[in-house]
């Protein structure tokens, strides 16, 4: 992996947008965790996420959403919009089945818990 670069990201919460500091660990994917006062009680506080703040996947660590990050890395280009993303992984075809595979295993692997791409964080 190499040296990530951080930013501040705002998140959609229930009670409204929270900011948190990101790391950027592959073009267009952030890894932040998730406020204390957001989400009270889930242990898989590391979110793996894009850029306009849609989740991927939850972790219990932040080395293992970073992990899961560089796994992804040549999956799709994570810089683009979200709804091509989406449009990418939900066509029909070899492909698609491909990515969402690689996707799978990467978050899997790494102890995650899947979040359909788009879903909000809460």
């Amino acid at each position: 992996m190499s040296s990530p670069s951080t930013c501040q990201h705002t998140i959609l919460c229930e009670d409204g947008p929270e900011t948190v500091t990101a790391t950027e660990p592959v073009p267009g994917l952030l890894v932040y965790e998730v406020p204390d006062n957001v989400s009270v009680g889930r242990t898989k506080r590391w979110t793996l996420g894009t850029r306009d703040g849609f989740c991927i996947a939850a972790f219990a660590t932040q080395q293992a959403a970073l992990r899961a990050a560089d796994d992804l890395r040549g999956i799709a280009d994570w810089t683009t919009t979200t709804d091509e993303l989406r449009a990418l992984f939900t066509r029909h075809g070899a492909t698609s089945l491909r990515a969402r595979q690689l996707t799978w295993d990467a978050i899997t692997t790494h102890g995650g818990h899947f979040s359909h791409l788009g879903t909000r964080p809460q």
